[in-house]
């Protein structure tokens, strides 16, 4: 009977480890390293997405109070009130514009390798 620390010889693990990594990265299958920095990639995204929205809704909001504020300091019909709205539509829009082309260069490459690894974990066989 052999003892099996006569087996065990550092440099075959090794060759070993790096066939098993190589193998992986063909395989398209992520590290956990790869997928914790694909988490927070999506967790930015997420709060990219959120933060927009809170602008979206306040760019209206304050615009809106301003016009309506400016229109009983001035006495006027509600011209201001109508075009601080507009105005602040225009912003809103524009800001979430600029924010989902953010989102969108920088979470292309992370939704990608992420599918990519999806569809390879689906074909290979159990």
């Amino acid at each position: 009977m052999t003892n099996q620390n006569d087996d065990f010889d550092p440099e075959k693990l090794d060759q070993l480890d790096s066939k098993i990594k190589d193998a992986a990265n063909r395989a398209g299958i992520l590290t956990e390293e790869e997928k914790q920095e694909l988490a927070e990639k999506q967790k930015k995204v997420i709060q990219a997405s959120a933060s927009a929205g809170v602008e979206f809704a306040a760019a209206i909001i304050f615009s809106t109070l301003f016009g309506i504020w400016l229109d009983k300091k001035i006495e006027t019909a509600p011209i201001f009130m109508l075009i601080f709205i507009i105005l602040g539509s225009c912003v809103a829009f524009y800001n979430l514009y600029r924010t989902s082309e953010s989102l969108n260069s920088s979470s292309n490459d992370a939704d990608s390798r992420l599918h990519q690894d999806e569809k390879k974990a689906k074909k290979t066989p159990d």
